[in-house]
Parts: structure tokens; sequence; C-alpha cells
């Protein structure tokens, strides 16, 4: 029998996570909830809803992506 979900691993600041859990209880939202929220937002709409920003492993700098990408602009 084959899993109904699979999980999705995210390195994450813990300082922000804690923040995150923290607004998200205040809303009453569960993080699973959230993030399975955006990506079915992401795969709807073929677009990210906000600027997506992230630190560099590697270099430890936040690193922003454009806002809104949208995947068919992308293959043109």
């Amino acid at each position: 029998m084959s899993k109904k979900y699979s999980e999705i691993v995210a390195a994450i600041d813990p300082a922000l996570k804690a923040n995150a859990y923290e607004v998200l209880a205040g809303m009453n939202i569960q993080p699973s909830d959230f993030l399975r929220s955006a990506i079915i937002y992401l795969v709807e709409k073929r677009k990210v809803p906000f600027d997506i920003k992230h630190v560099s492993p590697r270099t430890g700098y936040e690193v922003a992506a454009p806002l809104c990408v949208n995947t068919e602009e992308v293959a043109a």
C-alpha cells in the first residue's frame, strides 16, 4: 500500500520557524496546512504569490528571487 502523502524537508532558521509557528497558531492554522495551501496555489496558478527569499547555505547571505514568477513566462 502506498502512502497517501509525501513529506517535504526544508532547512529553516530555528528562530524564523518559531516565529512562523507562533503566527500560524494565532491564526489557528497548522504549518502543514499553510504549506499545502501554498503548493496548491503554485500548481493551480503556475506562479508564486510572494517574494521568494532564501539564505544560501554556502555563504549565509539572503538571496531574493523575482516576484510572482510565472512558469509560462519563463518557458517563453
